[in-house]
Order: structure tokens, then sequence, then C-alpha cells
């Protein structure tokens, strides 16, 4: 609003449309909403279809459910729900905001969608718990011959990871395989490929997906010891762990909680110092979820002073959870449980 104080003529649509967008991508993404309703008591501009995309771009990334709600009720309106990049916006936007029957109802009522609006609806589902619904969608987009994004794979092969569909999971593995020049380059496919094969149960195909490609990164390596030590594969995810560190890759926050699972179950009480000592050195703030896992792996190991240091320095941080509570050498073996509540 101060550059608009300092124009000698009133803004027109395109600067509007040039700040709302800029702001809807931005860290506060609720200024462009604030911007959006100033543009509609102007009476000198009317809002045209990228005004209604850039907000609800806006509403998707602060989870503005009731914005999102009145602003698709203006596109409806003023009649432009059949321009595709607002539909797909839209779609997204409810999705996002885990409204899900709203975004089916959208989905079903517009004619035609790019498969951009397949994404969003596939994502929709999948992202709100509704894996069996993203699949047949999924069926529905194989048969009216829907081009497949990397993104439409990806999420794809989540939803198969959640309902451990191993065979549809292959046929889109399939798919991949005959389209090396689409996908051999995205390496969120091939850990897409390393988490569904791990999270059915077949940490040897993960491993053979990972084997395979030509460029990883540490988030590849993390689906494949994330699914040993899901599939109780300790001593081959501390092996892997070794692999990792040979590579001259870095670990990770979730690559270190993997490895001190696997570690607590193995009781390797050295292995899990020597991560400790680790942890310190590369994340001396590291969040409550590491600091869990430190405790939890000292637990297991039969060292519970190594906990109680651990939940001390947490808490002299101001890290740790508000409730934190210990049942200490149950059945003999030192296990932790515990609830939380996050410090907000």
């Amino acid at each position: 609003m101060l550059l608009f104080s300092h124009c000698s003529h009133p803004p027109n649509l395109f600067t509007w449309n040039t700040l709302i967008r800029g702001l809807s991508l931005g860290s506060a993404p609720h200024d462009a909403l604030l911007l959006f309703a100033l543009m509609l008591q102007t009476p000198s501009v009317m809002p045209d279809a990228f005004s209604y995309a850039s907000a609800l771009k806006a509403c998707a990334r602060s989870h503005a459910y009731r914005l999102t709600k009145t602003i698709h009720g203006l596109v409806i309106v003023n009649g432009n729900q059949s321009n595709n990049y607002v539909a797909n916006t839209a779609l997204h936007a409810y999705a996002l905001c885990s409204d899900v029957a709203s975004a089916r109802k959208l989905f079903n009522v517009v004619p035609s969608w790019d498969v951009v609006g397949w994404n969003a609806m596939l994502a929709g589902y999948v992202q709100n718990g509704l894996p069996v619904e993203g699949l047949k969608l999924m069926h529905r987009m194989w048969s009216k011959g829907v081009e497949l994004t990397d993104v439409t794979v990806i999420t794809a092969l989540m939803a198969c990871a959640q309902t451990k569909d191993l065979c549809f999971g292959g046929q889109i593995h399939g798919y991949v395989g005959k389209r090396t020049m689409q996908f051999e380059r995205e390496i969120n496919v091939g850990t897409a490929l390393v988490d569904m094969y791990a999270k059915s149960g077949h940490s040897e195909l993960a491993r053979q997906v990972f084997d395979e490609m030509k460029r990883r990164d540490i988030g590849v390596w993390n689906a494949l010891l994330g699914g040993y030590v899901y599939n109780g594969w300790f001593a081959e995810a501390l092996q892997f762990f070794e692999e990792l560190q040979a590579s001259g890759l870095r670990p990770d926050e979730p690559t270190l909680v993997s490895a001190l699972c696997a570690c607590g179950h193995l009781g390797a009480l050295d292995v899990g110092k020597t991560i400790h000592s680790y942890v310190e050195e590369r994340f001396p703030h590291f969040d409550p979820i590491l600091g869990t896992a430190l405790m939890e792996m000292y637990s297991k190991c039969g060292w519970i002073e190594g906990s109680r240091e651990v939940f001390r320095v947490q808490r002299a941080r101001g890290e740790l959870m508000k409730n934190l509570y210990f049942r200490e050498y149950l059945f003999g073996k030192g296990d932790i449980y515990w609830t939380w509540d996050w410090k907000t």
C-alpha cells in the first residue's frame, strides 16, 4: 500500500495482480489475501482469472479454508471456474485445507482437467489419508490416457506404500522403466520407488532400485535406511549406514534417527555413542525427535544414565516436550514410554 500511495495514477489490473501474486508466493501469503480484499473494495478495478488464482494460492499456503470457500464462490459467480488455472488452484486449495469432499465435488463438476488438476485431486486423496481413492483415480487417469508426470508417479507410489499394494506399485515401476528419458533424472521418483518397495515389505527390491539409480541424494539413502529399520533389518541398516558414511554424503537428522533406532534394537551401544558424538558436533541444537531417538537408544541398550543425560541437556535447552514420562527397567529392559505435548 505504501507503493500505491506514491502512484500518480490509480494502479491498473496488471499492477494489482503482480503484487497479489508476489505476496501469495512469499513468506506471508496472508498479506496477499488482505490486498485481494482491498482490491474487491476498489471500484476502478475488477479481479480477473489471474487475481482469483493468486488469491486461492494464498489460501492454500495459509490453509485458509473459509476464505477458500468464499473466493471460490466469487469465482463461480463471475464465471471464472472454466479457467483451468483457476480451477486447478481452487482444487489444490481445498486439498491442502483437508476438504476432500469439496475438492471431489469441484473435480466432478468441471468437465475437462489437465494433468495438473488430476495431480491435485490425486494428492488430495493421498495426503488426507485416502490412498485407496487415490489409486482408483490413478486407474481412471490411465484409462483416459492422461500423460503422467513425475508428480503423478510419486503421489501414486505414496498411495501404494500406504496400502502396501505391491502389484500396482510394480505396474507403475514398469511404466517408469519404459520411459527412462522422462524419469531417470528425477531422483524423487527413485526415492518413491525405494520407499514403496520397503514399506511393502520388500527391502531387497528397494535395494535393487537403489543400486540401479544413477544419481542419489541423502533422501534416497534415508528411504532405504528407513526401510531396513521399518522391516526389522537392523543389522543391514547399520551396515548400510556405514556405506552412507563411506560415500562422502553427510547424514542428516532423519538418517541419524533411523540409525539410532537400529542401534537400540541391536544393543549396539558403542555405535550409538559414536552417533551421539557426531550429533553434538554437527547439530548442537538438535530437535526433540532426534533427542527422543537418543534417549530411546540408550534406554534399550540398558544405559539409563545416558538417557537421563540427554533428557537433562534437552530440557535445559528448552527443546524437549513439556511432558515426558519414563518407565525405566520395564521387564528389565529399561524401555522408555512417553506422551508428548509440543511447546509452541
